[in-house]
Formats: structure tokens, C-alpha cells, sequence
């Protein structure tokens, strides 16, 4: 073959679906183009085409490893979901914090919990898990996107779990609540899932134990409305 020639791979819908079924031992899966999510029975993946470039096969493959994580890692089966609803009225009572933001967190500390599974199981996951990641910062700074405060923090917090906040200039006001907060305690989560020592529960009750501490932080270092100060809940 002229090596002038671009390399092209065939990867369609069908072949992502028998992939998910083995990845997620699930033969109900289903894979289908579309923004990146699931609800575990389909995932699905932005970008399918039936003849792809090496490069853009990889940010597909990190899209696909991604999503199909939450299934293999249950992100979401029944225990999952009933510890949320038992935990959001907690989450209701902190001051300045809303129930509904527990499950923001969750996506955060989750997040990182299943790439690092999925790095851990399969090595050869980091580098697609990577390029998406790179993609997702790269196209946030140029774009700057107008996410409310919390949205910015659980953002910084997902950036600070797995790659850190250098290089991470779309959270101007998340950031720096991050930066300002002491971490320490999360080293142990963070240690936690790169040793698959922690669960999907245990990543829902380290968002509740975020959103405390950040309540905390916020009463005892923003007392009033201060300028410079933003407030959690715009």
C-alpha cells in the first residue's frame, strides 16, 4: 500500500454494539450515534462512520470506553439509585448547597472512578481516555462555556481527580474555590480508585462529602456577599 495513503477503519454501529456486549457483559447493549451518554442499555457515541481515520478512531474508541464504563462499572444499577434518593435530602440541608447538585458531584468522583477501572483493567484505555479528555479541554477553553458556579466546581473537582487544573482556563470562578480548598482528604479516594478499591457507592458518599466541605469552606470563608466572592448557587 503507498504509505502517502491514508489508513481508513471500518467501524460501524454494529460493530461498537458486539464490542459493548463483551465489554459490558451485557447482550442487550446497544451502541448508536449520538451526543456521549447512556442509559444503560444503549450507548451512545458521536462521530460513527463506516470508514475513520486512525486519529478520529481514537477519540471514538475513548468516547466508547468511556460510556461503556458506566454500564461495567455500575454507575447507576439499583443500589446506586437509591442511595442518591436517600442521600439528597442530606445534601438539601447543607447551606448554600441543593439536593439536586449531589448527583453534578456524583458525575464528577464517578467519572473518575470508572476511567481509572477502566485503565486499570485494560492499560491500553488511557491513551483514547486521554485524547477525549484533551478534546473536551481544549474545545471548553476556546469556547468558554457559561456553566453556573456548582457546574464549574464538580468540573474543577473531575479535573483535579484525574489530570489536575493546569491548563484549565474555562472556570474562572470554579477554579478557584478548588485551588482554595483543602484537599487532602481526597487523596485517599484518589488513591482509592487507581487501586479499584472503590465503589460506585463510595463515589456517591465522597460527593456528599465534597459538597460539605464546600459548604463549610463557602460559610467560613465568604461570610456575607462579598465582592470577589461568587456564590455556589448562580
Amino acid at each position: 500500500m503507498n504509505q502517502n495513503t491514508p489508513t481508513t477503519v471500518n467501524m460501524t454501529a454494529d460493530i461498537l454494539t458486539t464490542a459493548s456486549q463483551m465489554f459490558g457483559r451485557d447482550g442487550n447493549i446497544r451502541v448508536a450515534c449520538g451526543h456521549p451518554q447512556t442509559d444503560g442499555s444503549t450507548v451512545w457515541v458521536p462521530g460513527i462512520a463506516r470508514n475513520m481515520a486512525p486519529a478520529d478512531l481514537e477519540i471514538l474508541r475513548g468516547y466508547f470506553i468511556h460510556e461503556s464504563s458506566h454500564i461495567r462499572y455500575e454507575s447507576l444499577g439499583y443500589n446506586q439509585r437509591v442511595l442518591l434518593e436517600q442521600l439528597g435530602p442530606e445534601a438539601q440541608k447543607l447551606p448554600g448547597m441543593r439536593g439536586e447538585w449531589l448527583m453534578e458531584f456524583y458525575n464528577a468522583t464517578e467519572d473518575a472512578r470508572i476511567e481509572a477501572a477502566a485503565i486499570r483493567s485494560n492499560p491500553g484505555a488511557a491513551g483514547p481516555l486521554n485524547l477525549i479528555a484533551e478534546k473536551a479541554r481544549d474545545n471548553n477553553n476556546r469556547d468558554m462555556p457559561e456553566l453556573p458556579v456548582h457546574v464549574q466546581v464538580a468540573h474543577a473537582l473531575l479535573w483535579y481527580l484525574q489530570t489536575g487544573l493546569d491548563g484549565i482556563d474555562y472556570l474562572p470562578q470554579g477554579r478557584p474555590i478548588i485551588e482554595s480548598m483543602e484537599l487532602g482528604w481526597l487523596e485517599n479516594f484518589r488513591s482509592g480508585i487507581r487501586h479499584g478499591k472503590k465503589s460506585a457507592e463510595d463515589a456517591i458518599r465522597t460527593a456528599l462529602e465534597f459538597m460539605t466541605r464546600l459548604s463549610d469552606h463557602i460559610a467560613s470563608d465568604q461570610p456575607g456577599d462579598q465582592p470577589g466572592h461568587p456564590d455556589v448557587g448562580q
